[in-house]
């Protein structure tokens, strides 16, 4: 009885049916086949029959989904083979070139006492010949796990990634060590300009992956555009910042609006008190979030804390909130780099002692960058340490933090890349160590996380997007989260949920995902040789137990380097 059939672009709500039904018809014939052959059969071959199949085609899917919910996403995110056979089939489609040099460098980064002493070993090979060092690294760790020198030189790996449906995570591997930073004037000065380097450089890979085609991603450390003595003092800083309001809140974690005119009015000058408090208080009250997301480094510049404060505050000098400002500008010119090239933007984690200050800064680029206002996806990405105790607190606060601010929520999931260093720390500083006490507790951690994080995305239906990148080698919490995919409805190709490892690793877990149809990357670094080994020498350090748990890898590559040398 229908009149008139309009096309799809007549009508923009059976433009959004179709879009919607387009992923259930293209598995509709698996799906249904067994149960109504007739349906199946009508529907496979009629997807670009008249848009009016589409609301029949829809409603089809979503009964069966509806009685079927798990069955049927599990159809939709089919289980990748993460085993043996799978990793077997990648390595004998290698080189014998490539599979010799993965053998070579994953054997290296087993060897503890290598590893531990590697940076030394290497400033010593630099000083007998610098290019023959050079070239040896080349051929072995450097050219295993770096991607290439510059941004012209790494898009071959790019391109050839993108063939096989791997996406880019590109990481410029530069960064400032603590033990090499000095607070002399000219030392100081040499710095900021080597910040402004990377942070260029930093820039040319957010151009360099968006010309990729599909939306790139771009990896930063932070460390690399600010003095680490920096983002200490001011994560120290917020943590007094935080607890001199938790210290008055009540129980909804609030204060009302005169105890805060009154606390501020004890920090600032009057004028400056009653502009921050207009800013700070909603409803007649200032919660938690707002007190510690809504703060700017400028609003730091005017402190004068009096007495009545009641607790120690250590305000920043002129020099350092100089530095810091000009941190948070070179993070709002990455940030604006990335929109503007439609990127994606990884704030990486780094040690305990730094994340405050780098977290706050993603906070303020998260509201203005991910705002739904101006975008449809989130640009600026966080990282959670699921090693840290209070990993799965943060994750939760952030959530709330972005729907309170309605801005999309971003993030990138990992384990934690310096467990030892850490509790190593916190040991020769007399306080309590964050880090989990054993690594299954680290583990539980992880995967509660996702499930959480999966559940939350699933359940999302205002028009704030969740993107989550669970960055992981672990076959495990990998197979978990497509379970949980499952569970809750998200279907694998709509880019909420994408995995990635790091480059030279895991690389038939990267496949696997690659030809299952999942959204899945690899981190690439790159960079000179001078400035990559001593990023990835920390790196080795800091993932020793991840580097000696490449043992099944390792032995997969040595069975098939012998059976194409010997014969069996």
């Amino acid at each position: 009885r229908i009149q008139h059939r309009p096309s799809i672009r007549e009508t923009p709500d059976i433009a959004m049916v179709w879009s919607k039904a387009s992923v259930p018809l293209r598995t509709m014939t698996s799906v249904l086949g067994k149960q109504m052959p007739v349906i199946s059969t009508i529907l496979s071959s009629s997807v670009r029959a008249q848009p009016c199949l589409a609301y029949a085609s829809l409603g089809i899917v979503r009964k069966f989904s509806t009685h079927h919910p798990e069955e049927f996403y599990r159809r939709i995110n089919p289980q990748p083979d993460l085993g043996k056979a799978s990793a077997l089939s990648l390595y004998q489609s290698k080189g014998i070139t490539e599979l010799a040099r993965a053998f070579v460098s994953l054997s290296i980064c087993q060897w503890r006492w290598l590893v531990s002493n590697a940076e030394v070993l290497f400033k010593v090979s630099q000083s007998i010949s610098k290019k023959a060092t050079e070239r040896i690294l080349e051929q072995t760790l450097y050219g295993h796990f770096c991607a290439g020198q510059d941004e012209h030189r790494i898009q071959p790996t790019m391109e050839r990634l993108n063939t096989l449906g791997i996406g880019s995570i590109l990481d410029y591997a530069a960064e400032l060590d603590e033990a090499t930073s000095t607070s002399s004037p000219s030392s100081q000065a040499a710095m900021e300009e080597n910040f402004e380097r990377n942070t260029e450089d930093f820039k040319k890979s957010i151009r360099a992956v968006s010309t990729m085609g599909q939306r790139g991603s771009c990896a930063v450390h932070l460390t690399a555009v600010c003095s680490p003595q920096i983002l200490e003092r001011f994560s120290n800083f917020l943590a007094q910042w935080q607890q001199l309001f938790e210290s008055r809140m009540d129980d909804k974690g609030q204060v009302s609006e005169d105890q805060a005119k009154a606390l501020l009015r004890q920090l600032y000058n009057q004028k400056t008190a009653d502009k921050m408090s207009d800013r700070l208080v909603e409803n007649g009250v200032v919660d938690v979030l707002s007190w510690t997301s809504l703060m700017e480094p400028e609003d730091f510049a005017d402190l004068c804390p009096s007495t009545k404060v009641g607790q120690p505050l250590d305000v920043l000098n002129a020099e350092e909130l100089d530095a810091l400002m000009a941190f948070y500008r070179r993070g709002h010119e990455l940030a604006t780099e990335a929109k503007a090239m439609g990127t994606t933007l990884f704030v990486d984690a780094e040690h305990v002692r730094y994340q405050l200050a780098i977290d706050h800064l993603v906070w303020v680029l998260q509201r203005k960058y991910n705002a739904t206002v101006s975008t449809s996806y989130p640009v600026v990405h966080g990282t959670f340490q699921c090693y840290r105790t209070d990993a799965f607190k943060r994750v939760h606060t952030d959530i709330q933090r972005s729907e309170k601010f309605n801005y999309h929520f971003g993030a990138k999931i990992v384990r934690g890349a310096m467990m030892e260093s850490e509790r190593e720390y916190a040991l020769a500083n007399g306080i309590q160590s964050p880090i989990h006490d054993t690594l299954d507790d680290t583990n539980d951690c992880y995967n509660h996380t996702v499930e959480f994080l999966v559940h939350h995305a699933a359940a999302v239906t205002t028009q704030k997007k969740t993107e989550v990148l669970f960055a992981t080698h672990n076959k495990e919490s990998i197979l978990r989260a497509i379970d949980a995919m499952n569970k809750y409805g998200i279907d694998r190709s709509d880019g909420t949920i994408a995995f990635g490892q790091l480059y030279g690793m895991s690389d038939a877990v990267t496949h696997a995902l690659a030809e299952n149809g999942y959204k899945v990357s690899k981190y690439l670094p790159y960079g000179e040789v001078e400035v990559s080994m001593p990023y990835l020498i920390r790196r080795a350090v800091e993932n020793s137990s991840l580097a000696s748990g490449a043992t099944e890898e390792l032995s997969l590559i040595r069975d098939e380097l012998r059976r194409r040398i010997v014969g069996f």
